[in-house]
């Protein structure tokens, strides 16, 4: 189910229709409860004792009895779920035994179907939702994500486990704002959760320095889209449409998923803004030193060469892959300590070095993606505070990695283009007038 909470006049889910389960949630009363008018009427001799008696509680307005009995009726069909917090190390069987039941429950839990299955891997801070009755376990749920559960019902035979979409709302919102300091803290300010802020960064960071580029005054616009369940917010969705002006130079991006179901952002002339390499080979951060045949070496305070570009970052800030390509390095190299190096092609290849450690993946020979974790930002090697020293060359000649003109990404195919300017219309109608009303605003 799709719900529109502005002007917007087009968007939606990515993946189309999920069949949806709802559930109503009854308000349950104390399962031992009994009814007044169920209770044994006092003898004459327990009236005749000579010991007084305890001050009787108010008695209980007695209802019709259509009334007690759906009350009896909620008391006995309907008692309350109890929720279980998953704690780091936890398994099922070990949750299940804290909570008092025998292993031939876990078995038969296990045993409900494939989709069990998931409860091999619980993921701590997630919930188990568990259903007794009369001392047995009769049904049990579990939160595999924010949109996604596990229920199992042992009430059936065979007990089955099912996996629930939840019934998702998504919802179409836009913002804007001015930057006076930091995109980040412009973004804080707009609304928008730090996953958007960060997503809205790489979609421009192809074209834009944040630690150069930008300027007190410049702007942002976002139409974006959020998760829902029962009302309230339970994830981001995704950024649609944004204008970014960066030092007074306008960059507009428009989110696109071809026939193939890849999903790319296209300026709304159909070219990528995705290069076949990225500025940054780190979230936002700072430059501390820069590209500069001439720098005063800070440990040798000799004048050496610096042929990169180090940034600085908190230690074990991850270390992202500027382009596809191969590892033909990975290992401890002098002065550089920790380093892993990249070939991109025949012509390009870039280096990483002063790592604290290295992603798992990484290894000599193996492929990376475009912006895959390849290791993590430390102080190996020749450096005085943790950094990450990152060089770019073209046929083995070291190039300004902040000023090298980056090969161009494959625009919208020829095929889809007018597909493409279909889809795309209702979001460049929209960005011009929330940019003009923005301009409107701070003049």
């Amino acid at each position: 189910m799709i719900v529109f909470i502005t002007s917007i006049t087009s968007g939606g889910k990515d993946s189309g229709s999920t069949t949806t389960v709802r559930y109503q949630q009854q308000l349950l009363t104390p399962k031992h409860s009994i009814p007044r008018a169920q209770l044994p009427s006092p003898t004459v001799a327990d009236i005749r004792q000579p010991e007084p008696e305890p001050e009787p509680e108010p008695e209980p307005k007695i209802e019709p009895e259509r009334k007690t009995s759906a009350l009896i009726n909620a008391i006995t069909d309907s008692p309350p779920w109890r929720a279980e917090r998953i704690q780091p190390g936890d398994s099922f069987a070990t949750i299940m035994k804290r909570l008092g039941y025998s292993p031939a429950v876990v078995v038969q839990v296990m045993n409900s179907g494939p989709h069990a299955q998931q409860l091999i891997h619980l993921k701590p801070d997630h919930h188990l939702q568990l259903l007794d009755r009369e001392d047995e376990l009769h049904k049990l749920r579990y939160e595999i994500n924010k949109t996604t559960r596990l229920d199992i019902d042992l009430t059936t035979t065979p007990p089955q486990a099912l996996t629930v979409e939840l019934p998702v709302e998504v919802r179409f919102q836009h913002t804007n704002g001015q930057i006076n300091s930091s995109l980040y803290l412009a973004g804080q300010t707009a609304g928008l959760s730090d996953a958007l802020i960060m997503e809205l960064a790489n979609i421009f960071g192809w074209d834009v320095d944040f630690t150069l580029d930008l300027r007190k005054g410049d702007r942002f616009t976002v139409i974006y889209s959020g998760l829902f369940l029962d009302g309230e917010k339970i994830d981001d969705g995704q950024i649609y449409a944004a204008e970014l002006t960066a030092n007074g130079r306008p960059f507009r991006a428009i989110r696109y998923k071809n026939k193939a179901g890849k999903v790319d952002y296209f300026t709304p002339q159909g070219i990528s803004m995705r290069k076949a390499f990225s500025r940054n080979p780190l979230p936002i951060t700072r430059i501390t030193s820069r590209f500069n045949p001439n720098r005063l070496h800070p440990i040798f305070k000799t004048r050496r060469p610096h042929r990169g570009v180090d940034y600085g970052a908190a230690s074990g800030t991850p270390v992202r892959a500027t382009g596809d390509g191969k590892v033909i390095f990975k290992g401890q190299k002098s002065g550089y300590g920790n380093t892993v190096i990249i070939q991109h092609g025949q012509r390009y290849t870039t280096l990483f070095a002063h790592l604290k450690n290295f992603a798992r993946s990484t290894k000599k020979g193996r492929t990376v993606r475009q912006s895959q974790t390849i290791a993590y930002v430390g102080q190996s090697g020749w450096a005085t505070g943790p950094h990450l020293h990152y060089e770019f060359r073209v046929n083995g000649v070291h190039k300004n990695p902040l000023t090298v003109k980056l090969p161009p990404a494959e625009p919208v195919n020829s095929k889809e283009k007018q597909r493409f300017l279909a889809e795309t219309q209702s979001y460049v109608k929209q960005l011009d007038s929330l940019v003009e009303q923005q301009l409107a605003a701070t003049q």
